[in-house]
């Protein structure tokens, strides 16, 4: 595993995500194949941090990579390309107006739906700014290895792609509820104890806190199959075991997945926890390098 050092928002010519060249590659024959150079690799083989290489705007305001980086989403494209559980295969493309639409939605999935990015490896900067400061590593509102390739993922992410729900479902996408519940309050760990939760078919709020949520986006889960299994397939598929322990999700603070805990109360507590995510997103990279490895040539 190789990190870059951390820099400066790179000066480069702002443009807006393009697919230009990268999905014939990837939906050519519904086959996965391997480009010369990852999308998440700099040329000395290093993982790009998708922060560091997005610029700021004309007044000097730092942009979003989830939004802005173009190799963000050409890797977000390539890696949700392989095949589900199930066989089938998603067809993703940037369309104007969509991050990342699926093309050829099943009958189980909306008419039009898109996946969106999301920076799931937290400094919890605003809640806790005093503490992020503090991180060894910590420039220009980021830690470097947070933002390389493993400190991201993707959900759907349109309000309209939700299905109906025996409960209310609140009106927030999977990465704002995440982000919005304070029982949650933007930690992976307990996202995906949420995740686990919905596939154990415990969506009740008073259990799991993003259960209307996930229920409204069940037909995403689904793909990935039902109850631990289903669970399993969806962590595999998305490079996450480095998040579990034993077939349960790792706790990365305090040893416990307590929702009404979510955030450190301390600086040994918090440095305690940016630790465990450092190692998960370094173990993550380290997934997502050996199955490229094993990718054919294009």
């Amino acid at each position: 595993m190789t990190f870059g050092t951390p820099c400066e928002a790179i000066k480069q010519p702002l443009r807006r995500n393009t697919h230009a060249g990268l999905s014939r590659r990837v939906r050519l024959g519904h086959t996965v194949a391997r480009m010369t150079e990852a999308p998440w690799l700099k040329a000395d083989g290093s993982f790009r941090c998708f922060f560091c290489e997005t610029p700021k705007d004309t007044k000097g305001r730092q942009r979003d990579p989830d939004s802005w980086h173009v190799g963000l989403r050409e890797s977000h494209q390539l890696l949700v390309s392989r095949p589900l559980p199930n066989g089938d295969q998603w067809t993703f493309e940037p369309v104007r107006g969509w991050y990342l639409k699926n093309l050829e939605p099943s009958e189980n999935e909306p008419d039009e739906w898109s996946l969106g990015s999301d920076n799931f490896a937290t400094t919890h900067t605003n809640s806790l700014p005093d503490f992020a400061a503090a991180i060894p590593g910590y420039a220009n509102g980021h830690v470097h290895e947070f933002c390389t390739i493993g400190g991201y993922i993707v959900f759907p992410n349109g309000l309209a792609h939700t299905r109906p729900t025996t409960q209310r479902a609140r009106r927030w996408t999977l990465n704002q509820a995440r982000g919005c519940d304070r029982q949650v309050s933007d930690r992976f760990d307990l996202t995906l104890e949420a995740i686990r939760l919905y596939f154990a078919g415990i969506t009740v709020r008073a259990e799991n806190p993003l259960g209307d949520v996930m229920d409204a986006y069940g037909w995403f889960f689904d793909c990935f199959g039902q109850g631990s299994e289903g669970f399993e397939a969806y962590v595999d598929y998305f490079f996450l075991d480095p998040f579990i322990a034993e077939g349960r999700v790792r706790p990365l603070y305090r040893g416990s997945l307590n929702f009404a805990d979510a955030l450190p109360r301390d600086a040994s507590q918090y440095h305690s926890y940016i630790q465990e995510q450092r190692q998960a997103v370094g173990q993550r990279n380290d997934l997502i390098a050996q199955w490229w490895a094993t990718m054919p040539s294009a």
